[in-house]
């Protein structure tokens, strides 16, 4: 398969992507906390806090489709892969994780005295299994990342046919693990297409493959964002309704509904967000990865001046609170980045 490298002047949508994804992200983390207090908030509130988180799932699927689409047409060799991109990941990341490390050593040591040792494995587990709640995300890109290098090998060389006999794999993993085809399940393992991976390698597939530029792709685009949203929305209503408590099966990001919007979206984008960016546009995008470590420390500082979903209406409270993070987050990491070696650490 002959290697399509994304030309400079096309790199607008991606920018764009970012962007939007990065504070879907935001968006979801503010409506989170609404849909745990199912029962004790007045039903609208609820199903408001449902449609925000249902309508931005697509965000961590699309930043792992967006690394696709960049990092498997490059040739890069290994050594240097290795040295440039992993410590663009590990060095902001370690830099973050000790800030929300001694953030949480810190409460604890106010309840009761913290031992050496009990210091000592304190980091160690918060730096093994992740020092704050969104980090997961960081652990998983970094397995991602080490895959690349050899992934890349077999994509560039590869016809088609086998990038979709592959995604065809994976479609089938996913599929199998919904409750309706757990039936279907044999003992052959298909360990080998499941995961992440399959969004990386359809990231690749849908940025090179011109059909996905055709008027036909841009229409299914909308209606898989359509679809897939409508699904999330209804099935963890249906769901939640029936547990009496808050069912967020559908809001796995290996979900086929989830599959469906971020697939949508990414081709959308694609297609529509060829529009040139602005200042802060092209800011936000080349630092949504330290916005993304970041945000969470300035939600944090927000709901203590009670800006959250309550601000007014979830409805619009969300996406005003969102949005002053995303501002204040963006200044943070602006600020790390202009100070001495900030550059190697702000992401």
């Amino acid at each position: 398969m002959k290697v399509a490298v994304m030309a400079e002047n096309n790199f607008h949508w991606v920018e764009n992507l970012r962007v939007i994804a990065i504070f879907s992200i935001i968006l979801l983390h503010f409506s989170g906390p609404i849909l745990y207090l199912y029962g004790h908030v007045p039903e609208h509130i609820w199903i408001t806090g449902n449609i925000i988180d249902s309508c931005t799932r697509f965000a961590v699927p699309v930043f792992v489709m967006i690394s696709g689409a960049l990092l498997l047409p490059k040739n890069e060799e290994i050594g240097y892969y290795l040295s440039r991109r992993l410590k663009r990941i590990l060095l902001p990341f370690l830099f973050w994780s000790v800030i929300y490390i001694a953030l949480v050593i810190y409460k604890k040591s106010r309840l009761m005295p913290l031992s050496a040792a009990d210091l000592a494995d304190n980091v160690f587990n918060l730096l093994k299994n992740g020092s704050a709640e969104h980090l997961w995300y960081v652990y998983m890109l970094i397995g991602l990342y080490l895959v690349i290098p050899v992934l890349r090998r077999w994509i560039q060389h590869c016809p088609q046919k086998e990038i979709r006999f592959f995604l065809i794999c994976w479609f089938i993993t996913i599929a199998v693990e919904q409750p309706l085809l757990t039936g279907l399940k044999t003992a052959v393992s298909l360990s080998s297409f499941a995961g992440f991976i399959g969004y990386l390698v359809l990231g690749y597939y849908l940025s090179v493959n011109p059909v996905f530029s055709s008027q036909k792709a841009k229409t299914l685009s909308w209606l898989m964002i359509v679809s897939g949203i409508v699904i999330t929305i209804s099935g963890t209503h249906y769901l939640t309704y029936t547990d009496g408590r808050f069912n967020g099966y559908f809001y796995g990001y290996l979900k086929p509904n989830t599959l469906l919007v971020a697939s949508g979206v990414f081709v959308m984008a694609k297609n529509m967000l060829h529009c040139g960016t602005t200042l802060m546009v092209r800011f936000i995008s080349r630092y949504s990865f330290g916005i993304y470590l970041a945000h969470i420390l300035i939600m944090r500082a927000l709901d203590k001046l009670h800006i959250n979903y309550n601000l007014l209406h979830p409805a619009v409270g969300i996406p005003l609170a969102a949005g002053l993070c995303l501002t204040l987050t963006a200044a943070v990491v602006f600020v790390v980045n202009k100070a001495p070696y900030g550059k190697y650490i702000s992401g």
